[in-house]
């Protein structure tokens, strides 16, 4: 998701997290085990991203934000409250169905970094740590995630760099 195509075609945003969201809902009317658990969205705005892990059933949405005192104006907030609006109202799985209470926001304390242009590689690395070391939890993620201030090392990121580039050349480049 991006803050350029959310200004060109909120509509558009809007109507492809309805559609992921109402598809959760047939899923959790059929009693399907596999319903999701939390929809990573990596969203970019003025030369930054930043994660939003969204848990429909908590009504939570869980920001992971790698740069230091980020005050950028958020595009995404508005479309991601209106989508899990609809979610709620259209008999899915939450908390707080009965009430008008929205989504709420838990800024995650996550790795910040230091340099510039790092942020792509820390979404990817947030993603990788949520799938793979929080995936069994049933706490809040802002409780189960480790809070991290330090910065990601060098290797930390080429790691991150270099499974990138296997899963790219493995499913596009040698297919």
């Amino acid at each position: 998701m991006s803050s350029s195509r959310i200004k060109a075609n909120p509509q558009a945003a809007s109507m492809y997290l309805k559609v992921v969201f109402n598809a959760e809902i047939e899923k959790e009317k059929k009693g399907d085990p596999n319903i999701t658990k939390w929809f990573l969205i990596p969203y970019h705005q003025e030369n930054h991203w930043i994660l939003y892990v969204l848990d429909l059933r908590r009504g939570c949405a869980y920001i992971f934000d790698s740069a230091i005192g980020s005050n950028r104006e958020n595009s995404a907030w508005g479309i991601l409250c209106l989508a899990y609006q609809v979610y709620k109202f259209n008999d899915g799985i939450c908390p707080n169905r009965a009430t008008m209470q929205g989504l709420k926001g838990f800024h995650v304390k996550c790795a910040q970094q230091v340099g510039a242009h790092e942020c792509g590689y820390y979404v990817m690395k947030f993603m990788h740590e949520i799938v793979t070391l929080h995936h069994n939890t049933d706490e809040r993620l802002d409780n189960a995630y480790t809070p991290r201030n330090a910065p990601y090392t060098d290797e930390e990121i080429d790691v991150v760099r270099e499974q990138w580039a296997k899963f790219f050349t493995t499913e596009y480049l040698f297919t």
